[in-house]
């Protein structure tokens, strides 16, 4: 299914938001987690120089949420991010509810004066990683980052 504008909006707005368009934190979208080809995606993981995985996962609708695709949470730090206007919903509070109990953070995307931005509405709490886990988090980051040179090379021919 193709994304919608304000996927592209928000996951534009999230490299800016983690500081992955400077030194010291890397980002890649649509990681593909899970042996061979893998079996399922993180919307956006980033990386730190000091080995920090955060994982992003983004919902746009009630549906969206609802859906039957896994949610990723693979990352010391986990969030859902969410446009504004749709965290203001009673029925999106109460499905986030299971979410938030297990230390899932909330973003917010929303647009104040025509300036798009994220905000931290909830906290992530931090989760412990072994090494295996974050080298195969690395793993995971390379292969699913090869997917752009590959893409670049392809529309130059």
């Amino acid at each position: 299914m193709a994304e919608t504008e304000l996927t592209k909006e928000i996951k534009k707005a999230l490299l800016y938001y983690t500081k992955a368009d400077q030194a010291g934190v890397y980002g890649c979208y649509e990681v593909c987690l899970g042996a061979g080809y893998g079996d399922e995606y993180v919307d956006f993981m980033t990386m730190s120089s000091t080995n920090v995985f955060q994982s992003y996962e983004i919902k746009i609708s009630l549906s969206d949420l609802k859906s039957k695709a896994k949610l990723s949470f693979c990352g010391d730090y986990n969030y859902i991010v969410l446009p504004t206007e749709l965290y203001r919903r009673e029925a999106v509070k109460e499905e986030l509810k299971y979410h938030t109990a297990r230390g899932i953070g909330i973003l917010l995307y929303g647009d104040c004066f025509g300036q798009k931005y994220i905000s931290q509405e909830r906290i992530s709490r931090k989760r412990t990683l072994n090494i295996g886990r974050k080298v195969e988090l690395m793993h995971y980051m390379i292969r699913s980052l090869s997917r752009y040179p590959v893409k670049l090379a392809k529309a130059v021919e």
